[in-house]
């Protein structure tokens, strides 16, 4: 009898301790299985960047090669990587790796284990930053000012204006200085005038209009223009995706739109220079560029140093920094070191940020122009 009883206590003292620490663990006091605790929400969504879309599906850009084409070779291969290397227009430090996408096997290298600094990778900083601090559907006015007898061409920042009508399909050419002139024109012959004085006001950006650190032979070979508040085609002086740019991408934009003038009637009296239009001188003509969120992707498709550099200018002068290089090199770095913050208190249409002033959006927009 005593054995039962003492079964019977053993039995209860487990079953005691088992509830105990079942009880525990539904109040997670000790680790199991068990909890009375509400479930965990679902997480966010993964984040995506302001004005991003779904890229075009990859599509081959060469046909296959034929069976019977040969294989290459290192012997091949190898001397042509090296002559490249050597080739002096490319500067003294040269990394390339070609290796045979069938087969893996590397071809020919030349400094393939030195550390570069990244290049026009960079760009995508710019870009970020611009479609994080700006709206991406702002777009880059180029307008036109009556002061009296002097009409005022101001640049907002669109170095991809065409020389005559402007194309609404494309981003290079979106605004046109013939349709501005036409604009203008129209204004114009209401009172009779027909001749004008032409200035132009490019204060926009500041500081210098080719970074300092961009070597001299890739200003001068059209790598890079310089960043003026308006150009024709990115200032370039030919046809052609590079090659000689003009000296003073604004002053060029400037005479081009006087020659439009006259196609449309309205003489330019005198030389065309730089001034700004008084407090009381009245819009007769406006042209705006393609959307930023398009501009942004044309300097990357392009690879376009300018472009890029108008972009971070435009964004230290809506943070509050001079538009100059070096604000826009400081803006792009704070931008995208905050980029994972969320995007509130953007300037308001008082603030005297770049947006307020020059940038055209929706009324309906909640960033910083109204």
């Amino acid at each position: 009898m005593g054995w039962r009883l003492r079964a019977g206590a053993t039995t209860l003292a487990v079953v005691a301790l088992l509830g105990g620490y079942l009880v525990a663990d539904a109040h997670d006091v000790v680790p199991g299985m068990l909890t009375l605790a509400p479930p965990h929400p679902e997480p966010a969504p993964f984040p995506t960047a302001p004005g991003a879309v779904p890229g075009p599906a990859p599509a081959a850009v060469l046909p296959p090669l034929a069976p019977e084409a040969p294989q290459p070779s290192a012997e091949e291969v190898a001397p042509l990587v090296r002559a490249l290397a050597d080739d002096t227009r490319l500067g003294p430090r040269v990394g390339a790796v070609v290796v045979d996408a069938t087969t893996g096997q590397t071809l020919g290298e030349n400094a393939s284990d030195v550390a570069f600094a990244p290049a026009s990778t960079q760009k995508v900083l710019t870009a970020v930053a611009a479609l994080t601090q700006l709206d991406p559907d702002a777009t880059l006015d180029t307008r036109a000012l009556l002061d009296g007898d002097r009409l005022v061409l101001v640049g907002g920042g669109d170095m991809l204006l065409a020389a005559g009508a402007g194309d609404p399909q494309a981003v290079n050419g979106r605004a046109g200085l013939g349709d501005l002139a036409q604009q203008v024109a129209a204004a114009l012959h209401v009172t009779g005038r027909t001749t004008v004085r032409l200035s132009f006001d490019d204060a926009l950006f500041t500081g210098p209009a080719v970074a300092p650190a961009v070597p001299p032979v890739e200003a001068e070979m059209g790598f890079v223009a310089p960043v003026a508040s308006m150009a024709v085609d990115v200032a370039m002086l030919g046809a052609g995706s590079w090659g000689p740019r003009a000296a003073d991408p604004a002053l060029a934009a400037a005479q081009t739109f006087a020659r439009a003038l006259a196609e449309q009637g309205v003489t330019v009296t005198g030389d065309v220079a730089r001034g700004k239009a008084d407090d009381g001188a009245r819009v007769v003509g406006s042209v705006s560029s393609a959307p930023l969120r398009d501009v942004s992707g044309w300097a990357m498709q392009h690879s376009d140093n300018t472009i890029t550099e108008v972009l971070g200018r435009l964004v230290a002068l809506d943070t509050g920094r001079p538009g100059s290089g070096e604000g826009a090199v400081q803006a792009v770095l704070s931008v995208v070191g905050a980029s994972a913050s969320t995007c509130t208190g953007r300037r308001s249409s008082t603030s005297p940020g770049w947006a307020a002033a020059r940038c055209s959006r929706p009324t309906s927009s909640p960033t910083c122009c109204s």
